[in-house]
């Protein structure tokens, strides 16, 4: 049987929530810390919209900031360390 491991995107490889913290703070003129994201999603931690956080993510994707976030510290020695051994997915919802 093959074995395999999947491995979330936004926040476990790559620090996308302080990304949308930043871009929301910078759009909105607030000044959030990932401390404030105490619920499950953006529009639930800040009262904000759908469409307010699609376009955030739009914005990011657009200014090319998604691909510039560097790897959260240690993701990237642990996928290294694993691909000998399992199959690899990236999964994110």
């Amino acid at each position: 049987m093959a074995k395999a491991i999947g491995y979330d995107i936004d926040n476990v490889l790559k620090p996308t929530f302080q990304l949308g913290l930043d871009l929301i703070n910078r759009n909105y003129g607030t000044k959030y810390i990932l401390e404030d994201f105490t619920k499950a999603t953006y529009e639930e931690s800040f009262n904000m919209s759908q469409e307010a956080v699609d376009a955030i993510f739009s914005q990011a994707y657009e200014e090319g900031l998604l691909l510039k976030l560097k790897p959260i510290k240690g993701a990237k020695r642990v996928v290294n360390k694993y691909h000998k051994y399992l199959d690899q997915y990236f999964v994110t919802a």
